[in-house]
């Protein structure tokens, strides 16, 4: 059962999807018509299938972030400055990346993983699964700890915005799909500074906290599930949407491994140990490459590497090609054997 199918039948997984008061569904019926206004006439029936799943995402964030404040006005604030501190630093990173060269991480690796567009449900519920989660912390923990927490995920921002800065990195678009939620990403989101993946970040760092704050309170099993199964499903998400390589998830988990350690002295979960089992069931995903470039990128932190030297060094030993803007990418992938850009 796919991840649509599960939200419908209301799985355990997805369970907040389900929640909806009078207040909800007029926003996401208001969201909705704004949606198909704006949205292309030949293909408007079809996006109309799809916006009962796809407007749940921005009012559930809305809805936690309107809790958050409403019965944790202090750790709120620490939300707040979190969110802003992610929107300044990612709008200006892209915007800084415009006209630089950039590196074509886009391999015979990725090359190989189906394009299923159907996959945003998965890639834009990280919004939503982020509001939630918060929303349970702020109930579990105290003031300090909340901040530490919102802490992290902006270290990961300033670690990655580090690596965007200096080695930007681009993908190929991939436009041949009727996917609402993917279109509106695809418009918002333009294919710069994919690496490190912070959508890989967000969910491993999400994954690491729940399973230390959450998990084992007996009343939170349904929220630790979610958190465990969104975070696997993520790694997944961003290759089928073609909105990541395997590079940007690679070291997006070691992205998140440096935030995380820098604020808590506890044990990391890279989640590399499920890597056997998430590629018996999703077999066009080489997780054992995810891993090699990983657990390389492990020896530089040994050597005392900040992840700006650990990426520069990856995408220069192994001659990954730099591209001028606005170079047509289409259908082309980098061979790391042949060590050139091919023309599929």
């Amino acid at each position: 059962m796919n991840l649509e199918d599960r939200i419908k039948n209301g799985s355990v997984e997805t369970r907040i999807f389900q929640a909806s008061s009078p207040l909800s569904r007029f926003l996401e019926n208001s969201l909705k018509r704004i949606i198909l206004s704006l949205s292309d006439r030949e293909n408007r029936a079809e996006y109309s299938e799809q916006l009962d799943i796809a407007t749940k995402n921005p009012i559930i964030a809305a809805k936690g972030l309107y809790n958050i404040f409403t019965h944790h006005p202090v750790k709120g604030i620490s939300v707040l400055n979190g969110i802003y501190h992610w929107v300044r630093k990612y709008s200006g990173a892209q915007k800084n990346a415009r006209d630089k060269d950039r590196y074509l991480i886009y391999t015979q690796h990725d090359h190989k993983i189906p394009f299923m567009p159907e996959e945003d449900i998965m890639y834009t519920y990280m919004i939503a699964q982020i509001s939630v989660i918060l929303n349970e912390l702020a109930g579990l923990v105290k003031n300090k700890e909340l901040k530490d927490i919102t802490e992290i995920f902006q270290d990961a921002n300033d670690i990655a915005v580090e690596v965007f800065s200096e080695y930007p990195t681009t993908m190929p678009r991939f436009l041949g799909h009727r996917r609402i939620n993917l279109k509106v990403i695809q418009g918002v989101d333009k294919p710069l500074n994919c690496c490190p993946s912070l959508h890989i970040a967000y969910s491993v760092l999400l994954d690491n906290i729940g399973e230390s704050v959450i998990a084992g309170r007996s009343e939170k099993n349904d929220v630790a599930a979610s958190i465990q199964y969104s975070t696997l499903r993520m790694f997944n998400s961003v290759l089928y949407t073609k909105q990541h390589s395997i590079v940007d998830v690679a070291f997006g988990i070691l992205c998140a491994r440096i935030a995380y350690e820098r604020k808590f002295n506890r044990k990391f979960n890279d989640l590399t140990k499920t890597f056997r089992l998430m590629e018996q069931d999703y077999p066009d995903i080489n997780y054992r490459e995810i891993k090699r470039i990983y657990f390389d990128g492990v020896a530089g932190l040994g050597k005392q590497k900040s992840l700006k030297e650990i990426v520069g060094e990856y995408l220069k030993n192994n001659s990954y090609p730099l591209v001028k803007p606005g170079t047509d990418l289409t259908g082309c992938y980098f061979d790391t054997k042949r060590k050139e850009i091919v023309k599929a």
